[in-house]
Formats: structure tokens, sequence, C-alpha cells
């Protein structure tokens, strides 16, 4: 029999069946429901992937083989070779963060280009490039060792901000749209294009990080003993999300928005793959037409959202010292790309998708 997730006799869910010739019966101590079947199948490829291991066995098996197993074999190797460095491991760690549980065959170009994205956004172009040698690296690593075969990794495109975010009706129209199509994700959009932050953080958002009036962005960069934190302004809109979508979330150390009435990811990137498609559909919608250049049609992501926020905060009178706290950037030279957004000195709001011509987010305190 092969392996497969099961119920046993007390109404949890089990693995079970036969893999490699190996026996298997483990339980997951899971009561039956579709989100903890989700679960239970992750668990049976880890199961999967710890008898091949075992065996020495992953050779062309990349809808298996993991993308950690793939970080930490090649992690291991250059340590042998004594050519390990803290920065590397830190890069790892990040590379384990963003793939979360996926396995090798979720590595495409169009998935690399959006890790590039998500971690790499305040980096300079000739570092991206150094750090994208070492995700190449591990791939190759990979490839030696269990004859995979890796995507072709491109250099990063840069795309034009100026370009790539909604005007303020845009954002309206596409909030109104989901909040009636794909309302389990209306959370989502709401916190991303009327915060700025990265999908990174919002993913790790806890109950006790939304206040009255502020939400609290934790990084895990620590300095002199200190979480790095900022301090976003709620919207009107947000202010009512808090009170019917956050406060009533019993745990306030469980991410918000993983919990249990939403989908849960395995990771930023399988987040982000997702929350793209329902954003295409929605600026399918509204009509939002993607940015054509050389022939090449770039449709507007998730990671734009947060060029949104800069973009309706600016516009609202933000100067690039307010943009540089709010985004979260540790050098105004960061900053500096949405230079053109900028019209005048902050003055009490923070980016506004109405307000006669913008709509009203909260104050600036």
């Amino acid at each position: 029999m092969p392996l497969e997730v099961d119920v046993n006799t007390n109404g949890r869910l089990i693995i079970k069946g036969y893999f490699e010739g190996v026996r298997v019966r483990k339980s997951t101590h899971l009561p039956d429901n579709p989100e903890n079947r989700a679960k239970a199948n992750q668990t049976m490829i880890d199961v999967q992937q710890e008898i091949l291991l075992k065996n020495g066995d992953l050779t062309n098996k990349s809808d298996i083989l993991q993308v950690k197993t793939m970080i930490d074999a090649y992690l291991s190797y250059k340590r042998q070779e004594n050519k390990w460095s803290h920065q590397m491991e830190k890069l790892c760690d990040d590379f384990r963060n963003y793939w979360g549980s996926q396995v090798a065959d979720d590595i495409t170009t169009s998935t690399t280009q959006n890790m590039v994205q998500e971690l790499w956004e305040d980096i300079k172009p000739g570092s991206v490039r150094k750090y994208l040698n070492i995700w190449v690296a591990i791939l190759n690593h990979a490839s030696t060792v269990w004859k995979y075969h890796p995507p072709k990794v491109k250099k990063p495109r840069v795309y034009d901000e100026r370009d790539m975010h909604f005007e303020p009706k845009e954002a309206n129209d596409f909030l109104e749209w989901i909040k009636i199509e794909e309302p389990s994700y209306y959370p989502h959009f709401l916190t991303l294009i009327d915060t700025g932050v990265r999908l990174g953080e919002l993913l790790k958002l806890k109950k006790r990080d939304f206040k009255d009036t502020t939400l609290t962005v934790r990084k895990n960069q620590i300095r002199h003993g200190k979480a790095k934190t900022r301090e976003i302004p709620l919207s009107d809109d947000l202010k009512i999300l808090v009170e019917n979508f956050v406060a009533p979330i019993n745990d306030p150390t469980r991410p918000v928005f993983l919990s249990k009435d939403l989908k849960e990811w395995s990771g930023t990137n399988s987040a982000s793959a997702t929350l793209n498609k329902v954003l295409r559909r929605g600026c399918d919608a509204i009509q939002y037409l993607p940015v054509i250049e050389e022939g090449q049609e770039t449709h507007l992501r998730v990671h734009d959202l947060r060029h949104t926020f800069a973009y309706l905060t600016a516009k609202a009178g933000a100067d690039l010292g307010d943009l540089q706290y709010l985004m979260g950037h540790s050098d105004v030279s960061q900053t500096m790309r949405y230079r053109g957004f900028i019209q005048s000195r902050a003055k009490d709001f923070v980016g506004q998708r109405n307000n006669s011509d913008l709509m009203s987010f909260a104050s600036f305190v």
C-alpha cells in the first residue's frame, strides 16, 4: 500500500503505508479537517524525504527534494571546504525562511524573481548579484548531488516604481473588488496597501502588534540589545479591521495572517504566489493594465503594493525622512527611488486613498 494520509480510530490523522520498501505508521495527533490535511500531507513529504536521505537517494526526485535540504547540504559542503562565512549563514537562513517546506520543483525563474524582490529590495544591484551567485551555487550543488536540473536564474529585472503602483482610485476599486470576490484575502491586501509592510513582515504580525491607532512592525535585526521596530499609523479602514478581525483572536502571539480562518502557507514564496494570483485577477477585473516594455508584459505584483503605499504617502505630503521611517529603510539612499513621488513635507496624515482626492489614513503621530 503506498504512503497516504488516513484517519485512526480516534479521529486523528496518521501517515501510513510503504515507501521505498519502508513501512510507515506515524501519528500527527491532528484532528481531521482541511487545514490539518494540508499539514499532514506536508508531514508525509517530510517522511518521504527522511527515508530517501537515509537511503542516500533523492536522485531525480525534485518533487520531494525540499529546498531547505538543498541549502543545508550546500552549507555542510562549504564548511567541509572551510569556505563558510557568517554572511553565507545569514543568507541561507533567509533562504530557508523564504522557501519554507517547499520543494525543488517550486523553484522557477519567476519564483526566484519574487524572492529577489522580497528579500533584497533595499540592496544595491551589485550586492544582489553577489547574493544570487550563492543561490545559484546552492542549486548547482544540488544538481551535482541529486541530479537536480535547476532553472536558469536570470539577472533580476529592474522595475520603474513610478509605473508599478496603484493610483488612489485604482487602490479603492481593487479593495472593493476583493472585499466582494475574495473576502478572506481582504485583510492581507488592505494591510499591505495601507501600511507598506513587506510580505515577510505581514506574515509575522501578531495581535500584540496592533494597537488602537498604530501598527508595530518588528524586524529580526538587533541593535544595542533592542529589536528594531517602527510604528505605522492605522488608517480608518485598518482600525475597523483590527476591531472585527484582529481583536477576536485569543492568542496574542499567533501570526494574525496565518490564522485558522485563512489559508496557511509554508513560506513567504508560497504566500507570494497565492496572493499574486489573486492580485492578477483583481487587476484584470478593475482593468489595471500591465506595463509593456520591449514586447514584455509586466504585471503588478504583491511587492508593488509597497510602492503603492510609498506613492500615496508621498502624494499626501510625506518627505524622504518620513518615507524612510515608514518603509523601514536603514539608509535614506534606499528611499531615494521614491524621490519622484515627493511633493512637500508630511502634514498630519500618512498616505491617503481618499481625502478629497485621496483616502484618509490615520493621523500621523
